[in-house]
């Protein structure tokens, strides 16, 4: 059934598949820094390094570029990992900021809707 977002959401209980489709496109990036989980939804910093996507910045992380592919653990410094830019992925799946609102939210999947990542 289509659901908040324009998007459709299933009821029953599945387990987290985040892909969605059979095309997508990964590239290695860099993760400044945290400790983020597979499906966090990622910004990029004025360093050119991925972060959390954060819809309260004005320092253009508030701009949804791609999603995390793997879980990663950059306390300690950067990390090199996978995300992907290209796709069909499911909204269940996505790892927000906390906050964040639902405007904010389908702001940021139109907005990756547009570099080519579809939020199902």
């Amino acid at each position: 059934m289509a659901g908040k977002y324009g998007v459709t959401e299933y009821e029953a209980e599945e387990l987290s598949q985040l892909v969605a489709g059979n095309v997508h496109l990964q590239k290695q990036v860099t993760i400044a820094s945290g400790n983020l989980k597979r499906g966090t939804v990622l910004a990029m910093n004025s360093d050119g390094d991925y972060v959390q996507f954060n819809p309260f910045a004005t320092d253009g992380t508030e701009v949804p570029r791609a999603i995390l592919a793997e879980d990663v653990d950059a306390t300690g410094g950067p990390a090199r990992v996978q995300a992907y830019f290209v796709g069909k992925y499911r909204l269940k799946d996505l790892i927000w900021p906390d906050g964040i609102t639902d405007a904010q939210k389908q702001s940021a999947i139109l907005g990756l809707q547009d570099k080519g990542i579809i939020v199902e």
